[in-house]
């Protein structure tokens, strides 16, 4: 545009989302495994751990509440984990849910840099940078609630980025 014309901002192809394919799907997978690889590396043995982690080691096996509020979602769902996965003692299982969490929050932030028009390398880079920063590690390899918000907020924002790029009322 010249000095007296406005800019005209056009929309083209290469400025939208990327179209999540089954290639992607395949990566999103694959830095589940790598990340659950680590998780699982490193994963806490069995019973004991940082603040309240023994308590939810236990808690999902009697589906039992926690402190306020309670964890009801959190409960529920290590619950059918513990009894649904026969490796190792309860604590095990448990804290192997935190790790199969933590993986699936990984590939979604893998997901969502896609969606947001990332490349591969760029989303793989920042769902690997998220799966080792010592914080998310750290509540990764433990039972605590950490793992599942991350994974529900991240399939929610996944979901809706899908939504919200194809407007379909089934997602």
């Amino acid at each position: 545009a010249g000095r007296d014309q406005p800019a005209v901002i056009e929309s083209s192809p290469s400025s939208k989302a990327h179209d999540v394919g089954l290639r992607d799907v395949a990566c999103a997978l694959a830095v589940a495994l790598l990340a659950g690889i680590l998780y699982i590396a490193t994963l806490q043995p069995d019973l004991g751990g940082p603040e309240d982690t023994p308590k939810f080691q236990f808690l999902g096996y009697v589906f039992g509440t926690a402190h306020p509020p309670g964890y009801p979602l959190y409960s529920m769902l290590s619950g059918v984990f513990v009894h649904l996965v026969p490796i190792g003692p309860i604590a095990y299982r448990a804290n192997l849910f935190s790790a199969v969490m933590a993986a699936l929050a990984c590939a979604s932030v893998f997901l969502i840099g896609r969606l947001l028009g990332a490349s591969r390398w760029t989303a793989g880079c920042a769902a690997l940078g998220l799966a080792s920063g010592a914080s998310f590690w750290r509540s990764a390899v433990f039972a605590e609630v950490y793992s599942l918000a991350a994974a529900a907020a991240g399939v929610s924002l996944t979901l809706l980025l899908v939504w919200g790029d194809r407007l379909r009322p089934a997602w």
